[in-house]
């Protein structure tokens, strides 16, 4: 990264102490990013985003006080155009299409390798959007019945 840019800077949100100071711990070995916040759970990250205005949000879906869902949708309807990720172990068909509905830019499953974290928020940050196609697709194809097959792929 060209050192005269700003760092992109993040907020880490997730209800288990070890996965939140682990994405810290990832991110912050990286010299392009600035974690801004860590919060435990829904209400801590929905107030972080209004208060510090991150570039990118890593969300864990399911928190207590806010899932990740409603605080993409609580910040998007107040005008606050940040760009979340969604960290997750498990997420439902449901919970993923209604994640990309509400604009979400990106999901990461927790089993996935750890450098892939500052891959995804590096691609999500310059525009791009971060959905594993055969996620995306198997859980388009049990919501609707119809057979997909993604062109965007992780």
């Amino acid at each position: 990264m060209n050192s005269s840019r700003t760092a992109i800077s993040v907020i880490l949100a997730d209800d288990h102490p070890v996965v939140l100071h682990g994405m810290a711990s990832i991110l912050r070995s990286q010299p392009d990013f600035n974690v801004v916040a860590l919060c435990g759970d829904g209400i801590a990250a929905a107030k972080s985003i209004r208060t510090l205005v991150p570039d990118i949000a890593v969300l864990d879906i399911s928190m207590p006080g806010l899932n990740g869902l409603d605080v993409l949708l609580g910040i998007t309807s107040e005008g606050f155009s940040r760009k979340v990720i969604f960290l997750t172990a498990v997420a439902s068909d449901s919970q993923i299409l209604t994640a990309i509905t509400r604009g979400a830019k990106g999901i990461m499953l927790k089993d996935t390798a750890p450098e892939s974290l500052a891959d995804c928020v590096r691609q999500v940050a310059a525009g791009r959007e971060w959905f594993p196609a055969d996620v995306v697709d198997a859980a388009i194809e049990r919501e609707t019945g119809r057979r997909v097959q993604s062109k965007q792929l992780v």
